[in-house]
């Protein structure tokens, strides 16, 4: 875990803000700030792509993670064709190469949180829970805490170094508000080298 706001600086006018992460760590609420503070027009592509193609669990049992993949993909495209724009994004958007490299040409903020602090956040979301598939195989009588925990733990694992390749900054959520997190995020669009509690990386 690193420091509740981390940045690496930006030479270029930022104009698009997409937001990174596992599911439960915050991207829809502190996206939703953002837009408010900076008067910016909002996407939420999980809630695109349920507009367009149905439920997201449903589309993965009916037609595959690769072609949902494929569409999220496309959505991500649409989304940041346009500027400016705040990018609320699946959190397995960067598994794509080329979704990756459309992250890595707007200002992308990784937001993280701890294994157990995602499970219980998702498990008092029953939207969360309900509407998205499981992704890694677990007993499905376990505990409800201890199976998103391992399967947030075992998904860090698996897209941190992803994460890490596209961000420009890192927030730790469990450490700071989604109202502190977006003016971080604003701090930073705006012009500021130096985040008032994290490291230049």
């Amino acid at each position: 875990m690193t420091a509740p706001e981390a940045l690496k600086t930006c030479e270029v006018p930022v104009r698009r803000i997409c937001l990174v992460g596992l599911r439960g760590s915050g991207k829809s609420s502190v996206a939703r700030a953002v837009s408010a503070l900076l008067g910016w027009p909002l996407v939420d592509t999980d809630a695109e792509l349920t507009r367009l193609h149905g439920p997201i669990a449903e589309q993965f049992a009916r037609d595959g993670e690769m072609e949902f993949r494929q569409r999220e993909r496309a959505v991500l495209a649409g989304c940041l064709a346009a500027a400016p724009v705040v990018v609320s994004t699946g959190g397995g958007a960067v598994l794509l190469e080329a979704n990756r490299s459309l992250l890595r040409e707007a200002h992308t903020v990784w937001l993280q949180a701890g294994p157990a602090e995602l499970a219980k956040r998702i498990i008092a979301d029953p939207a969360t829970a309900d509407q998205r598939p499981a992704l890694l195989p677990g007993a499905p009588d376990a505990d409800p805490h201890q199976r998103w925990s391992n399967e947030m733990e075992r998904l860090l694992e698996l897209r941190a170094p992803l994460y890490a390749e596209v961000a420009r900054q890192v927030i730790d959520t469990a450490k700071v508000s989604p109202l502190a997190a977006a003016a971080g995020i604003v701090r930073a669009v705006n012009g500021a080298r130096q985040p008032e509690n994290g490291d230049t990386p």
